[in-house]
């Protein structure tokens, strides 16, 4: 974990120390990884809509919103539009 931390990428870090962590978690007790106990309502309510999405005229290919460009008029995606960024 301090390996990571400091930005060691983690195909660098050796596998006998990567399975160290492993083996915590894996050797360890039920009641220190794992918390049973009766269901609780949790308030819980979808996420507004982030994102709108439409189907571009040119392809048919479903397409964010922010993708869109105006051609003559028309909202198309970026590969039917001949947009270059």
């Amino acid at each position: 974990m301090v390996k990571r931390a400091a930005g060691v990428p983690a195909s660098e870090i050796p596998e006998a120390e990567q399975l160290e962590l492993v083996g915590l978690v894996w050797d360890a007790a039920e009641e220190e990884v794992l918390t049973i106990g009766p269901v609780e309502p949790t308030g819980w309510r979808p996420a507004d809509e982030v994102v709108r999405f439409t189907v571009c005229p040119g392809c048919g290919e479903l397409v964010a919103e922010p993708y869109l460009r105006v051609v003559k008029g028309q909202q198309l995606c970026v590969g039917c539009s001949a947009y270059e960024s």
